[in-house]
């Protein structure tokens, strides 16, 4: 028959070693928990850098782009549509007699340099197609709003032209 081993059982931890262990854990896990944390600053610290530079790039596209070929000849009807109704009011308030086609084409031309000019001018380009493509819309919205009171008498007066024309076509009745 064998003998009975008996068994020692382990030795229970003292409390004071449970606490050091557990707390050489929570620093372990501290740690890492700091990188992860130091990770999602230095994402976000990138996501905002990328953030402005797509915003600089976005806003010089934006600022570069102009006007499409549909928006130039948009903005073209615009300004003739104008300046039709422009020559209308201009010859009304004038009280001038019914004018010949010729005299009318050529108020209407003037009108239309006008509006160009004011154009230009408000948007700061050389041409009406370098006006940018975001500003379209108040392009078109500016030339809807100008009225003939925008002009100043010198620049509506009677071209040489225009009366040359009038004594042409007074000497051909």
């Amino acid at each position: 028959m064998s003998t009975p081993t008996a068994t020692i059982p382990a030795p229970k931890q003292n409390g004071l070693e449970i606490v050091y262990k557990t707390l050489g854990l929570q620093t372990e896990q501290a740690e890492a928990l700091k990188k992860v944390i130091q990770e999602v600053i230095n994402t976000k610290q990138e996501m905002i850098e990328i953030s402005q530079k797509t915003n600089e790039r976005f806003d010089y596209i934006e600022n570069t782009i102009t006007l499409r070929d549909s928006e130039c000849t948009e903005l073209q009807r615009a300004v003739m549509l104008k300046a039709a109704e422009l020559t209308k009011v201009f010859l009304e308030s004038q009280s001038v007699s019914p004018v010949s086609k010729n005299y009318y084409s050529s108020k209407k031309g003037q009108f239309i340099r006008l509006v160009y000019k004011r154009i230009k001018s408000r948007f700061n380009v050389h041409k009406y197609t370098l006006v940018t493509h975001v500003e379209f819309g108040k392009a078109m919205e500016f030339v809807n709003d100008i009225k003939l009171n925008d002009f100043s008498e010198v620049e509506t007066r009677e071209t040489i032209k225009q009366i040359e024309i009038k004594q042409l076509e007074e000497k051909n009745d």
